[in-house]
C-alpha cells in the first residue's frame, strides 16, 4: 500500500489535465488515509506495540483500537495532514462530510443537483461537468489559506513510511 501511495503521488506530478490530477490526488488521499487500517491489522496482532503506542496516544491498551489510532495518526504531533486526508477520502466516497468542531478546515462536495456558480465563491471549477451541471467540486479552506493536495500527500508518505520502518510493521 505504501508503494501504491508512492505511485499515485507520482502520477498526480505528471499530470497534464486537471481530471487526471484530481483523479490521482482522490486515489493518493484514499490510499493514505486508508493505511490506518492496513497498519492497524499489524499492531493489533503485536501486543507490545499496542501497548506502546497506546501509551503514546495517552489511552489504556484494552481501549487502543482500530479508531482510536486513527486518531492518533491524525493529531498534531503525528500527522495531521492525514485529517485532510481523511476528509478528501471520506467526502469523494460519501459525497460531503463536515470537518470536526475543533479542527480548523472544511471541504464541500457539490452535488449534481445544485447550482454551483463561481460567484457562491467556489476555489475550484467543477472536476466533471454534465450540461451546465457539475457532477462534484471541492473546496478545501484553512483558515484563509487555500492549500495544494500534493505537499499533504508527501507528509503522509513520508510519516507512514517512518511509522512503519520506526516500528517493524510487515516485516515478514
Amino acid at each position: 500500500m505504501l508503494a501504491k501511495l508512492d505511485r499515485e503521488i507520482s502520477r498526480a506530478c505528471a499530470a497534464v489535465p486537471r481530471e487526471q490530477t484530481a483523479d490521482h490526488c482522490t486515489n493518493a488521499a484514499w490510499t493514505a488515509w486508508h493505511l490506518a487500517e492496513w497498519v492497524w491489522a499489524d499492531i493489533k496482532q503485536n501486543y507490545a506495540l499496542k501497548v506502546a503506542l497506546a501509551k503514546e496516544a495517552g489511552v489504556k491498551p484494552q481501549s487502543f483500537d482500530c479508531n482510536t489510532f486513527k486518531r492518533y495518526v491524525q493529531s498534531k504531533d503525528q500527522c495531521p495532514e492525514l485529517a485532510h486526508l481523511q476528509i478528501i477520502a471520506v467526502s469523494s466516497k460519501h459525497v460531503g462530510a463536515d470537518a470536526d468542531d475543533d479542527q480548523t478546515f472544511v471541504i464541500e462536495a457539490s452535488a449534481a443537483s445544485e447550482n454551483v456558480s463561481p460567484d457562491k465563491g467556489l476555489d475550484w471549477q467543477p472536476i466533471y461537468d454534465y450540461g451546465d451541471r457539475p457532477l462534484w467540486t471541492f473546496k478545501i479552506v484553512e483558515g484563509d489559506n487555500r492549500s495544494k493536495a500534493i505537499p499533504w500527500l508527501n507528509s503522509a508518505r513520508d510519516y507512514w513510511t517512518k511509522f512503519i520502518n520506526d516500528h517493524n510493521i510487515a516485516a515478514d
